[in-house]
């Protein structure tokens, strides 16, 4: 594959997605100094929106805001998806998908908001979100209903 192909471009930006998240959580010292040399202001608490006009002079700050955002929508999902089994499994209970992904769908339409009205983006952008989003939502009702209808059918 050469240099600039979209999968190992995307292959390469999700690693950094997920060196952040290993590191917001295991390493704080190690990502306040990857931080420093992204930004010299820029601290795990920094709010990144205030620095949005350093984004089309520095392209490693603008790539930071990015993965953040995406590791704001997409990790509570991930997290309820390797939660949810091992929560039914030790307590013999259901789980509340019902709310879990009520509280989901809350959460990522408060993003898709704070995008739009603090960046009044373009429709192909906001069109390319929602349909993360609903791809997101879909994959998060399938396996709830999938899951509450295998043990409703195993229980029965």
């Amino acid at each position: 594959m050469s240099r600039n192909h979209p999968l190992l471009e995307l292959r390469t930006y999700i690693g950094e997605c997920l060196y952040l998240l290993y590191c917001i959580y295991f390493k704080p010292y190690t990502l306040e100094n990857w931080l420093r040399d992204i930004h010299p202001d820029l601290k795990p608490t920094s709010s990144l929106w205030k620095m949005k006009d350093e984004f089309r002079t520095n392209p490693r700050l603008r790539r930071y805001a990015g993965q953040s955002r995406w590791l704001i929508a997409i990790t509570p999902l991930l997290v309820v998806i390797i939660i949810a089994p091992v929560y039914t499994l030790f307590t013999q209970e259901s789980f509340e998908w019902l709310g879990v992904g009520s509280f989901l769908l809350g959460w990522w339409i408060g993003l898709i908001l704070e995008l739009v009205l603090a960046h009044w983006l373009k429709a192909e952008y906001l069109r390319f979100v929602l349909m993360i989003l609903i791809l997101a939502l879909g994959v998060a009702l399938g396996v709830a209903f999938g899951v509450a209808f295998g043990v409703a059918f195993g229980v029965a």
